[in-house]
Order: C-alpha cells, then structure tokens, then sequence
C-alpha cells in the first residue's frame, strides 16, 4: 500500500493544476484501459489469469524471487482476470508470446488502481476538504482492492466450519443449493490442486527437457533445440485445458457425483455480463469486485479455473449467506450465528479477564425517561439486553457482539449504505455498551429484570468493546475519523474488533501476565490512538504496542488542569507532546505469520512468538496474577504503563529500600504518584518492613492509613502500596485503594499530618558512605 501511495504520488506530479487535474487523469485513466483492453483482447481469459498467476502469486518453487513484485499480486491478478472477461476476444495468431507481454500489463493494471484512487479522491473532495465519512468510505475501498487473507486461512475454515456445519444449517444448504459447506470447499480446493498438479508436470517437463539439453549439449541438434525451446514456451504459456479443470477430472479426485461439482461451480462461477471494460474497473476500483462471490472463471466449454485460493474461503461466507438470506432459513441462521459470536468472544476474554465475574445475554432495567433517570433506579422500567460483562475486582469490560455483515455496496463504498451499515455494526454496539456503563457510573450498579442488583461499586475503570464476525479492516483502524462522522460518542468509545483478530491477540498475551491485555485496551480506546498512529490492518495495532507501547504523548494542559501537583514534569511533556508526529505502522505481522505457520503445522521452520518487549516489571506482573490480591490485574497495567526507564526505576526501589532498612534497622517507603489525567491517576507506594517484627501488621495497617489519605489528599481516585519483607527481598503484600473520595473525621486526621501535596520525594537519599578512608 505504501508502494501505491508513493507511486500515485510521482503519477500526480504530472497532472496540471487546478480545475485541470480531474479531466486529465480521467482522460488516463480511459486510455490506458483502453491500451491494455486492446492487448488483453489477442488472448483468452484461461491465458491471461494463467501468465497473471505465474508472475503474481508467490509461488514456493520461485523460492522466494518471483519475476516481479508480487505485493499487492492478487488484486492485480484479479483485475487483469476481469478485464480479460470483459473484454472480446480477438484471437491472433500472429501475437507475441503472452509472457513477453506480462510486464507491461503489470504496468498498465497498476496505473490503473492509481488513478483510479485518485480520481475517487478528487470527486470526493468538498471545498477543499475530505470530510470525515469519505475518508472511511476512501479506506473501506482501498481495503477491498488491496488487501486479502486479512486473517489465517485455518481461522477462517474453522469460523465457517462453526457457522454453517451444524445440522439444521447444513441441511438447509443442501436443500438450497444441493451441497453444503464441506462440498463447496472440497470442490473449490480441488481444483486448485488439479491446477497445481498441472503446473508442476509442466514445470518438470521443463527441467527434464532443460536437463537433458544440457547433459547432451555438443549432440544437440536443430530439432532438439526447438524442442526444447517448445516446451519452456509451454510451460509459461500452456494450452487453456493445461491450466483448467473440468468437472469430471475434479469429481473423479474428490470421488464424489459429478452433479455436486456441478451445483458447486455453477455457484461460484463468475457472470459472463461484467459490463464494459471501462464498467469492471470502475467497480473494482470503488471496492465491488464480483470475483469476492464467484472466484471461478469458464470458458463456457466445460472448464474452470479458480482465480487464486485465498479468494475461497471469503466467496463461500458471502455466498451462501446471501443465498441463506433470500430463504426461510434466514432467522434460524442469523440466531445461531449471533449465539456463536457471543459464545467466542466470551471464551477469549475469559482467557485474559481470569477469575472475573461473568455475565452474558443479560437483561436490566434503565431510565425510561428523565423523571425516572432522576430517581432511585429501583423505579426504572424500561428492560433492555447486555451482551457481555466481565467485572474483574475494579475493572469492568463490556462488550457488545454485532454478527451482522457489512452489505457489497457498503464494501465498494456507498456512503449511505456504509454509514448505516456500520451504525448497525459500531455504533449500536457502542450506544448499547455505553448505556451500561453509564448506569454503572452515575448509580454503582443495576438491577436485573428479575430484580437483582449488580453491585458495581467498586469499578473504577470501564472498557466497552464492539466485536464483529466481519473482518471492518479500514474501519476498525479509524477511530478518530468515525468520531468526526458523528459514528461514535467521545465519551464512549468502543475497541472495535473482529473476532478472528481478538483471537489472535488473546493467544498472543502471555496467559501468565494478562494485564497486558488490559493495558492494551487502555492504550488502543485512547481517544487520539488513531489521530497519532495509522495503520491498515488491527495486528498492526497490537504488534506495535508490544514493540513500542503504542503510547499517546499526554496533553500538558490537560495534566496541569487536573493534576496541579505534577507540574513539574509539564516542559519535559511538552517537548515530547510537540515531538510525536503522525505515524503510519507498516505491516509487523512476518513474526507472527512465521509462528502461526510453525505452530499450525505449515512450516517446520521454528518460530518464536512475538511478546512483549523492554518490560522490566513483567516478573512482578506475574507475581500479581498468582497471587490474586484484589485489583492485581488493573495495579499490573498500571506498573506495565510506565516507559522501560520508569519501569526499571520501579524494580531498582525496593532493592533501594531494603539497602536502607538493612543499613538502619527501620522500615522505609517513598511515595510515587503517577498519571496523565485524573481518571488513570494513581499513588504507588513501595514500602520495605521487617515481617518476623511484632510491628509488622501496625505497620501494614498505618499503610492502608496512608494510601487513603495521599490517595484524596491528591484527588486521585486509585492508590497502591507494595510492601516487601526487608530480609526476604520478596514482595509480601499489595494494598489497594479505590473507596470514593468522601471525607470523613478520621479521614481529615490522617490527612493533616501529611506532608502538603506538593510536596513529595522524587527520589531516594543517598545511603552516607560507610567505608573507612584510606591513610595517605
């Protein structure tokens, strides 16, 4: 993608200015389509999505140096297929041969994807501006020509595989289209491999022929010349039947009745009327490309080719769903699919969220009107459903499951069909979360229909989530643009995630230090998250979060208003707040492609999982998660938030501690408070005391005394204390503090005998030398 951006960019320095532009790159835009249309037309489809495969896909047998750039090969592959089908054919027997006319094809295509962008971009363009909601419609485009294989093929085979193989569905498939999810994958895969089959005979003819040539080369004739000549021009530019199959060779493979292939490719075939050649790069390029349903071409003499095989798995969801919606089946489908959804999201953040209290496909009361909303929530009458609950001590996670699809036109960027589509997708899923969370702020709890109240008092963080069976690649990434678009509320904004990628994510966190994961919604709802850093795809997201921290610079002014008792840190935050440019996060997904491979089986080349990285306080992370001391996993985040310098400031202060009371006989403890705005704000004490002592439990209670009091002292609504045993070195308990911040006489008391707020240790003394000196 970024090769586009840059080439579009040199293209554009070509155009005129001004009113100028648009024409001329229309104007292009026509004649190269009609150029390449013209040298398309002296070949058939079979030749041109052929030579296409050859030079675009990564082949294993290239070994890594294929004959072009093949980023991006697909979707070049794919047009050139549709314009060939679209184009007439003009058999001539004079034409060079087809491979010698690929590169300038490659060319043209790419062109094409240029100024077809551009063009779109300009029409788009209002006054000067790109408004919000055409920078989505902009990005759900160049997602749908650019981007495939966005989540693992086994992940998706094992998602259809849940959606469409239970009975009742299966049968309905049948009944329908007369064979079900394993037939339609089963004939669709074999014909790719009867294709592969026949590309490596070709391939080893070759070398045999290239092999015996050069073993008898002094004996080589004319005849054996051409011959050999004829077979490299037939492996590169083979017969249509050398690259197809028919509907016997691949019933006779599978062993099944021909007529089930039959239904299979009738059903996935790609139309013959795809319009002019100027019609199919228009939809192409605008996202509507008609080889997402039906990957599979024909000669109409009875042969097919399947265009790539990551098309596959995609073609099959959409197509039968859209065949499942115009059925009666079509509610029993979409109930099961919203059960399976709300099931696989649970089971994933049951995984990080260990020990929480669950609730899910809940039913409580809200306000139904302002009289209610003003008073006690016991009178609230109007019912509605939650989806999903975690309460984990003081964090609480909700999140809300849409299994609705986005729609093709919505795909190939209708504005309106895209807005509503993803109102039904992200922002019923975030109103909905929101509704809960706001019922948990302003009441600390809510009532259930049977009545029963759910005590949430004690939550002092609240993560809302919107979780999509659909892969919203160029949505989910922009969170700052679907905030302009009036899509989402600033005051509830949800970390919109498919499920395969939540999957992912969840198997990446190290299941020993799961506050990773809470740090990492932390970091990925921030609500500049998008405004600072760009990226196409949401590992993106994840993996530069474990390799940079994915960490918004915080806003000085904001930390002054609400934390007047840091300011000394404002010039230092300024500095780096001016410094932290827009990035854009280039694909780090290889490591985690290379052990998915390895770990699935699909590579015998070992691979490490990617992890987290310069993080100091992970052992301590961990400590906190066996031990399960309440808010273990929100003080976790908090202590993985700090950079690697703080982080490792944190570790060294215990050890510093326990140098002192072992210097001194007495306990010692340094106070850190800690944040960028008043909500996640802290008090970190770390403390060292002597545990065989008989002062020892006066001492953890005078610092449960203490952490209140700093804690309202500072208006901060968390606070925690780490005490280590000074003989031991090992940490002996964690306090943790989040009552609310209501006086009382006992509270003032403690409160006056602090030091004034501003007024805290920003580092420990010095130990006083103790080494005798040296006689001179």
């Amino acid at each position: 993608m970024m090769t586009v951006i840059a080439e579009s960019a040199a293209l554009l320095q070509q155009a005129p200015g001004g009113e100028a532009t648009l024409p001329w790159l229309e104007q292009q835009l026509a004649d190269t389509i009609d150029s390449l249309s013209a040298g398309l037309s002296r070949y058939t489809t079979f030749a041109v999505c052929e030579v296409s495969r050859l030079n675009l896909l990564p082949w294993t047998f290239m070994q890594g140096v294929n004959f072009m750039d093949t980023d991006g090969g697909p979707a070049r592959l794919e047009l050139l297929t549709l314009l060939a089908a679209a184009t007439s054919q003009r058999h001539n027997g004079d034409a060079l041969p087809i491979w010698k006319q690929f590169a300038e094809w490659k060319t043209a295509a790419d062109k094409i994807i240029q100024l077809s962008a551009m063009i779109n971009l300009y029409r788009a363009i209002e006054d000067g501006a790109l408004d919000p909601m055409a920078k989505i419609q902009a990005s759900t485009r160049a997602s749908e020509v650019l981007l495939r294989e966005s989540s693992y093929g086994d992940m998706v085979k094992a998602t259809l595989t849940d959606l469409f193989d239970p009975p009742q569905i299966k049968s309905a498939l049948v009944d329908l289209l007369s064979f079900d999810l394993g037939g339609a994958i089963s004939v669709l895969e074999a014909c790719d491999e009867i294709q592969t089959d026949k590309l490596n005979e070709r391939l080893a003819a070759m070398r045999a022929a290239l092999d015996q040539g050069m073993a008898n080369e002094e004996n080589l004739t004319d005849a054996d010349k051409e011959e050999i000549g004829n077979r490299v021009n037939i492996t590169w530019d083979p017969s249509d039947d050398d690259v197809s199959a028919s509907v016997a060779e691949i019933a006779e493979r599978l062993r099944i009745p021909e007529s089930t292939v039959a239904a299979v490719l009738a059903q996935f075939v790609l139309p013959s009327d795809l319009g002019s050649p100027e019609e199919v790069v228009s939809s192409f390029t605008t996202g509507d490309n008609a080889l997402r349903t039906n990957p599979v071409i024909s000669d109409g003499n009875g042969r097919f080719l399947l265009v790539h095989p990551s098309l596959v798995l995609p073609a099959i969801r959409e197509n039968l769903e859209q065949r499942l919606k115009q059925s009666p089946f079509w509610n029993e489908y979409q109930a099961h699919r919203g059960k399976y959804l709300e099931y696989e999201t649970s089971k994933c953040l049951s995984q990080v969220l260990p020990g929480a209290d669950v609730r899910s496909g809940f039913e409580y009361f809200i306000p139904a009107d302002e009289t209610e909303a003003a008073g006690d929530p016991a009178g609230y009458t109007k019912l509605v459903e939650g989806d999903l609950l975690y309460l984990l001590d003081d964090v609480a996670v909700v999140a809300e499951e849409k299994a609705v699809a986005l729609a093709p036109s919505a795909r190939a960027g209708n504005t309106r069909r895209l807005r509503n589509d993803l109102v039904r997708i992200v922002t019923r899923a975030a109103e909905q979360a929101g509704r809960l969370k706001e019922r948990m702020e302003k009441d600390r709890g809510f009532r259930l229909r049977d009545g029963t109240w759910v005590n949430t008092e004690n939550v002092r963080e609240i993560h809302t989530m919107a979780v999509s069976l659909e892969d919203l690649s160029g949505v989910s990434t922009a969170t700052a643009d679907m905030l302009r678009a009036g899509l989402l509320d600033a005051e509830s904004i949800p970390w919109t995630v498919s499920l395969n990628d939540l999957r992912l994510i969840v198997e990446l966190v190290d299941p020993s230090a799961v506050a990773v994961f809470l740090l990492y919604l932390r970091r990925r709802r921030h609500p500049e998250a998008t405004v600072v850093f760009a990226a196409v795809d949401e590992l993106d997201f994840f993996l530069n979060f474990f390799e940079n921290g994915l960490y918004v610079q915080p806003d000085p002014e904001l930390m002054r208003a609400e934390l007047p008792y840091m300011t000394g840190t404002q010039t230092g935050y300024r500095r780096r707040r001016d410094g932290q440019a827009r990035q854009f996060i280039t694909s780090r997904t290889d490591p985690l492609d290379a052990w998915h491979a390895y770990t699935s089986g699909y590579s015998d080349v070992p691979a490490r999982k990617p992890e987290i990285r310069n993080s100091p306080t992970i052992p301590l992370l961990r400590e906190l998660q066996t031990r399960r001391d309440f808010g273990w996993c929100s003080i976790g985040a908090t202590l993985l938030s700090g950079s690697t310098r703080t982080q490792q400031e944190w570790m060294n202060t215990p050890k510093d501690l326990i140098k002192r009371a072992r210097f001194d006989g007495h306990g010692h403890s340094v106070t850190r408070p800690y944040g960028s705005n008043r909500a996640d704000a802290w008090v970190q004490v770390w403390a060292v005391e002597d545990s065989s002592t008989p002062e020892f439990g006066a001492a953890i209670a005078n610092l449960k005394d203490y952490i209140r009091a700093k804690k309202y002292q500072l208006r901060f609504p968390r606070a925690m204390a780490l005490l280590f045993d000074s003989q031991s070195g090992q940490l002996h308990t964690a306090l943790y503090d989040g009552t609310p911040l209501v006086a009382d006489e006992y509270l003032d008391g403690l409160v006056a005998k602090l030091f004034p707020a501003d007024k805290w240790q920003k580092s420990l003394p010095k130990l006083p030398n103790t080494r005798r000196g040296k006689r001179r």
